[in-house]
């Protein structure tokens, strides 16, 4: 269901963005080209992202820049993704103060270009294909499109029909030009990439064939360069780990009353996320769902899981002791097979509809019934968010959306959230009062203000 008009985000207006980043790249003497997708620039890059080629020894001057755009253009990064080859950014901000309008943009920074330990030369392809377009570096079409396609080869092991044509229409009538791209390759390999382009099938390339020229690209490698490829293989798994340690993306939960909004309200924040992220955005109900609802293994239906959460009563001590404990393995496992990999693999959002900090607000829900300092101390236990969101609405809004909850019970389970506030650093109050436009509009501000801290703090 589509979200009401007053609340949906306009067409994301980019401008002030990149027609100042480009400035800055210019004054600062960037040797740069953006790769792809360029017809829209400077004041749009469409529904992509912005793929820029730069020079390696002046990266920390890019990225400085980069940055400064941004935070011109009243944006912030969600995080800073960062391997030797590639610097992902993800940013998002509000398009001018006061109003209800957000961008959000991801910003590839190409430093390197290796394909199974075989380097390309970036100054010689900045040299050789880049030109200026409205006053913007970009790279010929050819050699992009030719890039893309090694680049979707040696990663994924297939080539995409649309970069292939890509290909045969800008680079194949003046091949040589661009066969210095494939030629580090090794000759099995470029001959084989020289066929594809050259010839006149328009069918798709098989996902055989594809990994029968990836093969001859890393055999070719590994004969000529053993060790490059060897170093190559460390490198990338020392930064997967890395990254894992110090994930750059963010995790958020929202908290409230049956009735607070919601399930509203992360609907609202999809579009700037997942335009700031170029994917779409992971929203998760409840627990991480690793392992499967203890009823499952009892013999209990899935019908059963549509039953409302507070229709039956707790379990006993021992029944809710076990509840806990399965409960906990879910958040702890879950987070670090499913939840952490994703935070590490770029700067992007994961939010999660409640979190476990929900069993010191509505214990209930889960069928647990313990003493207050039990379930405190079990939530410490559990991977922390980055940010605890607490929608807190009044009696009379939240009765008006869902008749489900009694007035007191709301009352208490407020009590609970502001109490949770007051010892949980990462946690805060949003008003779910106002009209759902606004609400977003505040959690994307707070969001906005932890990205700023944490980056001001990189």
């Amino acid at each position: 269901m589509s979200l009401p008009e007053s609340v949906q985000v306009l067409p994301t207006n980019l401008s002030v963005l990149l027609n100042g980043l480009f400035a800055l790249l210019h004054s600062g003497r960037i040797d740069y080209a953006v790769m792809r997708n360029y017809d829209g620039l400077p004041d749009s890059v469409g529904s992509s992202d912005l793929d820029i080629l730069v020079e390696p020894s002046q990266s920390d001057d890019a990225i400085r820049l980069i940055r400064q755009a941004i935070r011109e253009a009243g944006g912030v990064p969600i995080g800073i993704s960062r391997t030797a080859a590639l610097v992902k950014i993800c940013a998002f901000g509000r398009v001018s103060p006061g109003g209800g309008r957000w961008w959000g943009l991801r910003i590839d920074v190409n430093l390197q270009l290796t394909y199974c330990g075989v380097g390309l030369d970036v100054r010689d392809i900045l040299t050789r294909f880049a030109r200026t377009c409205r006053e913007i570096r970009v790279l010929h079409p050819g050699a992009a499109a030719l890039l893309a396609l090694v680049k979707e080869l040696v990663h994924n092991r297939r080539i995409e029909l649309e970069d292939l044509e890509a290909c045969r229409r800008h680079a194949r009538n003046s091949w040589s030009e661009f066969s210095c791209i494939t030629a580090p390759l090794g000759r099995s390999a470029a001959r084989a990439m020289a066929r594809l382009v050259l010839e006149d099938d328009s069918a798709p390339v098989s996902d055989p064939e594809a990994r029968r020229i990836r093969s001859l690209i890393s055999r070719s490698a590994l004969l000529r360069c053993p060790h490059r490829v060897v170093a190559a293989q460390i490198r990338g798994t020392l930064s997967k780990v890395r990254r894992i340690l110090t994930p750059s993306g963010k995790l958020v939960a929202v908290l409230g009353v049956d009735g607070s909004g919601k399930s509203s309200l992360l609907e609202a924040l999809r579009q700037p996320l997942e335009d700031a992220t170029h994917r779409r955005l992971e929203i998760r109900h409840l627990r991480p769902g690793l392992l499967p609802p203890l009823g499952r293994l009892r013999g209990r239906s899935e019908s059963a899981g549509t039953t409302p959460p507070h229709a039956l009563p707790p379990s006993g001590t021992l029944l809710s002791l076990v509840r806990l404990a399965w409960l906990l393995a879910d958040y702890i496992l879950g987070y670090w097979i499913r939840v952490r990999p994703s935070l590490a693999r770029q700067p992007n959002v994961v939010l999660f509809d409640r979190y476990a900090c929900d069993l010191r607000i509505d214990p209930g829900r889960f069928r647990i019934r313990l003493p207050a300092f039990v379930l405190r101390m079990a939530v410490r236990v559990v991977p922390r968010p980055d940010l605890v969101v607490c929608l807190v609405a009044s009696p009379d809004v939240v009765l008006a959306r869902k008749t489900e909850l009694g007035a007191e019970e709301i009352l208490r389970q407020t009590a609970a959230l502001r109490s949770l506030v007051a010892d949980t650093r990462e946690a805060v109050i949003v008003d779910a009062d106002p009209p759902l436009g606004e609400v977003r509009d505040s959690v994307l501000t707070v969001l906005q203000n932890l990205c700023r801290r944490r980056s001001e703090g990189s």
